[in-house]
């Protein structure tokens, strides 16, 4: 464990290094289960719920719009990447319109016919090529499993199509991201996913072919084969939601604008106003005439709901120690706001440890 440990410290001081000298920060986010409520892979009906609607995890529109903004010594870019092609792409492209993730036009590839127009901001969605995945642009200035298991709600009922979908997946969004990153050399890309589906699988091969060149950040939204704990892949085939040990897991956005500020991609202020607006949140104690338990409610099913298995097997480990905590232990102010938001999310019932 100790020598896992400091090979991840070590992986993420150098990240943060070649970042400061960065000429062009870039986002590239998945969307569903990343940074949109969808619970993919929690089931059929809780996956239809959840597609029908627009929930962003909490805070996550202002962490992406701080970074946008951050932008005096730096060119900064965001791409959302989805596996929907075409009109399939509609549901993201509206979910990023009405929670007002900053939307500042540029075409993304001119590398397919597939594109059609969405106005108020969100110009382009463009398939790369066909059936493959989708990517929304925004500009401010081998196998991947063991298990033959389609990364869908419902599966074919065949292993051999199962494969062919998730290959089909994996490769096209590996094709849309290497068109982004071949794109400008200056590039430093901020890799985000979750580890539902394939994403840790295209992140893994997007960090080989650009050393040095990305960071990568895992939503642990699933518990993986060990339910206490963060689950890393020991090899390069890894099972249903592990994560590889060059990725950094996040459960809420508190978590991530905490390495966002340690690497420069946000300021001192934005971190803590992200903070002072989850605490706020989540305080159950400030139900008032402007503040019901109905909107109390809500507002913590943005931060956890009982289908997020992976909420346990993070923040109630020495991983989200050393992921989290460890990053502003120098910073007394920062460090008792992020305590606070983990104690109150793990004192929600499905959270809390076991035995508790």
């Amino acid at each position: 464990m100790k020598i896992t440990n400091f090979f991840i410290f070590t992986i993420l001081t150098i990240n943060i290094k070649f970042a400061a000298f960065a000429e062009k920060y870039v986002i590239i986010s998945d969307v569903d289960d990343t940074i949109k409520i969808t619970a993919v892979m929690a089931g059929t009906k809780l996956f239809a719920e959840n597609s029908m609607q627009s929930n962003a995890f909490f805070a996550m529109p202002t962490l992406f719009k701080n970074f946008s903004e951050n932008n005096t010594s730096s060119v900064r870019e965001i791409f959302y990447v989805t596996g929907a092609k075409g009109p399939l792409a509609y549901p993201a492209n509206h979910f990023l319109q009405v929670n007002h993730f900053p939307a500042q036009t540029t075409l993304a590839s001119q590398a397919s016919s597939n594109k059609f127009n969405i106005q108020n901001g969100f110009h382009d969605i463009v398939g790369i090529i066909e059936k493959i995945p989708s990517v929304i642009h925004h500009n401010n200035q081998n196998q991947p499993h063991e298990e033959i298991d389609p990364y869908f709600p419902i599966g074919t009922g065949s292993s051999y199509f199962n494969q062919k979908i998730n290959d089909m997946i994996l490769n096209g969004k590996v094709t849309a991201i290497k068109q982004i990153m071949d794109s400008d050399p200056n590039i430093y890309a901020i890799l985000m996913g979750d580890n539902g589906q394939l994403d840790p699988d295209v992140y893994l091969k997007i960090s080989a072919m650009y050393p040095n060149r990305t960071v990568t950040f895992i939503h642990h939204i699933y518990a993986g084969p060990d339910k206490n704990i963060i689950n890393y892949s020991p090899g390069e085939t890894r099972k249903r939601y592990e994560i590889y040990k060059d990725q950094i897991p996040f459960f809420t956005t508190a978590d991530l604008a905490i390495q966002f500020y340690k690497m420069g991609f946000i300021s001192r202020e934005n971190v803590t106003n992200i903070l002072d607006q989850s605490i706020n949140a989540l305080d159950s104690s400030a139900i008032s005439s402007s503040k019901t338990s109905e909107q109390v409610e809500h507002n913590q099913k943005l931060f956890y709901a009982p289908w997020m298995s992976g909420c346990n097997g993070f923040l109630n480990t020495a991983e989200w120690d050393r992921v989290v905590f460890n990053q502003v232990n120098d910073d007394n102010e920062l460090l008792d706001k992020i305590s606070k938001i983990r104690f109150d999310i793990s004192n929600i019932s499905g959270c809390r440890p076991q035995g508790n």
